[in-house]
């Protein structure tokens, strides 16, 4: 009488191997978006130290420019944008206090009443232009070319100074500082 044995497995079922790779796969998605949003996150924090050392070197110069030339027998309205520009950069579109762009990584410095198509994504966009004021620009509007740049707007006629910043989506902040 012949015994019958069991035969042993060498391997795994297409089952088990199914069940292995969807386990896989959900975890790298999840790790996947935990990373994007995170590096999403931390270039939003640098938008936000960057906005607040623009605003405390920018303040710092608006008296003395209100003294000199806004209220002083040398009035000039184009005299401050011009001015900051001069000021903020050393070589063409490059910046004295070297802020980079987090999406583009630029250090372009941009004074004009809009953003020029081969310019993407400055680091910093001076402008006097009314639609682009903190109160006028509207929640859902998206600023493609302005992606990640911080937005000093300002009027010389008078010395309201804003400083904001355009997040990674395209969006405004929900931060500004403002002076006056």
């Amino acid at each position: 009488m012949k015994i019958k044995r069991k035969q042993k497995k060498n391997g795994f079922t297409m089952v088990e191997i199914l069940v292995v790779v969807a386990i896989i796969g959900i975890l790298s998605s999840l790790v996947t978006w935990n990373v994007s949003n995170s590096i999403k996150r931390a270039r939003e924090a640098q938008l936000k130290v960057m906005m607040r050392n623009l605003a405390d070197d920018l303040l710092s110069y608006a008296p003395e420019y209100d003294l000199k030339h806004r209220w002083g027998k040398n009035y000039d309205e184009r005299y401050l944008n011009g001015k900051l520009e001069k000021l903020w950069e050393n070589k063409p579109f490059d910046n004295v206090f070297n802020h980079k762009n987090p999406f583009s990584f630029s250090k372009v410095v941009l004074n004009w009443r809009s953003v020029p198509g081969y310019l993407k994504n400055p680091a910093i966009f001076i402008t006097n232009n009314r639609r682009y004021s903190y109160d006028r620009i509207p929640p859902n509007r998206v600023m493609k070319r302005l992606k990640g740049s911080l937005v000093v707007w300002m009027r010389n006629k008078y010395s309201r100074v804003e400083v904001y910043y355009v997040n990674m989506d395209g969006k405004k902040s929900h931060y500004k500082i403002s002076g006056e």
